[in-house]
């Protein structure tokens, strides 16, 4: 299968396209919002028991880690007051081990497995 780098993507199309992957992948139903200010949540899931889940999409495959890493960083107090009972983190960047234990780490205890960080490996 050959490697797809999302470029030709909007930051918007992005999100669309993570909100059916996840939706196929978690068994859930994943709702996106119209282009705006999120408060953290740019994809939701409720859970059989109406428990949230939230992903959050960052499309930075010309910006790279270190951009993503600082907006991410941002995003942690947000997800913290949101208090869901899983987080998913889905980005254009391509990701190392190291940088996914980085990301879970940084979101403690709402990552709850690594399989929960998508990169576009």
């Amino acid at each position: 299968m050959p490697d797809y780098d999302f470029k030709s993507l909007t930051w918007y199309d992005f999100e669309k396209l993570m909100a059916d992957i996840l939706s196929s992948h978690y068994h859930e139903k994943f709702s996106y919002f119209k282009p705006g200010k999120d408060g953290g949540v740019d994809l939701l899931a409720f859970t059989t028991g109406y428990s949230r889940i939230i992903a959050q999409c960052k499309h930075y495959a010309d910006s790279g880690l270190r951009l993503l890493l600082s907006k991410l960083k941002e995003e942690v107090p947000k997800v913290a007051a949101l208090k869901p009972v899983r987080y998913i983190v889905a980005t254009s960047v391509a990701l190392s081990f190291a940088n996914k234990t980085k990301i879970q780490e940084m979101f403690s205890p709402f990552i709850l497995r690594m399989d929960d960080i998508w990169g576009n490996e």
